[in-house]
């Protein structure tokens, strides 16, 4: 009689086992004793948090000396406290330290067991309610696990990835891809300006007006270098198949797109990607590309006879329809089809609405504000911005006022015939 075969069960080598990935714990609120979190059973997870990490570490730091915190703030050194416990603290921040836009907190006890929290706002530079719109989700650790999922359909493999650095996407693919910084040429470029930005119109028009936009326009200068444009191809193809899917997690690939000139005029000490003069030279050519299209718009005539209205990185907005005049289409470095909007409101260069869309900058005035402001005294409107204390540890609310600048024309001082000199209305 045969005998009966015998199966046997072999499990994968070590090589093809699935990574086991860590599961994210979202939270809501600041904890009063952030250190019982440092449990066994935490050990294994990516606390994540939104916004939240600055009030983290005041409860963390709050009966230390200023010495001992400003080592530990300012400096990112580890401090050791007597009793053996452990922590790190690092802040990403914006607008020459004003702002505070995520960080990571690592703390270990005395015990030896440590955690990590990573405030996600930094990943991707939006607030909370931005952030749990853009998702349609509000809870934070569903939408870190899809966009984790997000990332790895695209070969993005983010298991060890630092959740508080957009940075750290570009990181891994240029580690992947076995990019060859020093492959690139010598080149030479002017050092400034850095990005262009600005705005020549204060108030509120209904005359219609027409944005325009580069696609990647930075990584399309990149992609000039044939040791680059791996890198280039792989940004951009992986962001197309996310936005074709109307994934969120696309916005991260375009965030990470502009952050590359940056990651080059760094001078943050250990900068492995340091070639200041490439940054320059990135940035440079896009300069160069913005002016040459508002050129063409200025040559319409115009109500006002200041044809664009506001410019910023690779976009602008302006009273003319100049789309016959550009190379428009959905490749890397074309021109995005051109945006109509009915009506403008702005009061600076990141501060404006249209019937489609908005930016505040951070200011806290809407809109029907501004237009209020605008009715009373319509060259300046007071209101207020968030801003950090470092020595407080805290963020508080400032007054600022939004000004028009000074553009001869509209400007009623010049009309007035004075002829003194002065450099806002």
């Amino acid at each position: 009689m045969r005998e009966p075969v015998k199966l046997l069960r072999v499990k994968p080598g070590p090589e093809k086992q699935p990574k086991k990935l860590t599961p994210f714990v979202a939270l809501e609120s600041i904890p009063y004793n952030p250190w019982a979190l440092c449990t066994p059973e935490n050990q294994n997870v990516y606390f994540v948090t939104c916004g939240l990490a600055w009030k983290i570490a005041q409860v963390l730091t709050a009966n230390l000396s200023r010495f001992d915190r400003d080592r530990i703030i300012e400096k990112r050194r580890q401090f050791t406290f007597r009793d053996g416990r452990k922590i790190k603290v690092k802040f990403r921040t914006m607008r020459d330290n004003a702002r505070v836009q995520g960080g990571w907190i690592w703390l270990c006890n005395s015990k030896g067991i440590s955690i990590q929290i990573f405030d996600v706002k930094g990943l991707f530079q939006m607030n909370w309610p931005k952030l749990a719109k853009m998702y349609k989700c509000d809870d934070l650790a569903v939408i870190m696990e899809r966009t984790r999922a997000s990332l790895a359909s695209v070969g993005i493999d983010s298991a060890q990835q630092q959740w508080w650095l957009c940075s750290s996407l570009s990181a891994h693919i240029w580690k992947k891809l076995d990019i060859d910084l020093d492959s690139v040429p010598a080149l030479s470029a002017p050092k400034g300006p850095g990005n262009l930005q600005g705005y020549h119109a204060f108030g509120h028009t209904d005359h219609p007006v027409y944005s325009y936009d580069i696609h990647s326009a930075y990584l399309s200068v990149m992609a000039q270098f044939p040791s680059l444009k791996p890198f280039t191809d792989f940004v951009w193809h992986a962001r197309k198949e996310l936005e074709q899917a109307n994934d969120p997690a696309a916005y991260l690939l375009k965030l990470l797109a502009t952050i590359m000139p940056g990651k080059f005029t760094s001078e943050h000490e250990g900068n492995k990607y340091h070639r200041p003069v490439l940054g320059y030279f990135i940035r440079h050519t896009v300069n160069t590309r913005l002016e040459e299209a508002m050129t063409i718009a200025e040559k319409f005539e115009a109500p006002t006879h200041l044809n664009v209205l506001r410019y910023c990185v690779d976009g602008f907005i302006a009273q003319a329809d100049i789309s016959r005049y550009l190379d428009i289409g959905d490749q890397l470095g074309q021109w995005k089809p051109v945006k109509r909007h009915e009506k403008l409101t702005i009061a600076n260069t990141n501060v404006w609405w249209t019937n489609r869309e908005y930016k505040d900058a951070g200011y806290h005035v809407s809109e029907p504000q501004l237009l209020t402001g605008l009715a009373d005294e319509p060259f300046e409107v007071p209101t207020t911005r968030t801003v950090f204390d470092w020595e407080a540890l805290e963020e508080r609310t400032v007054p600022v006022t939004l000004r028009q600048n000074h553009q001869g024309l509209l400007c009623r001082r010049c009309w007035d015939g004075s002829g003194e000199l002065h450099d806002r209305c």
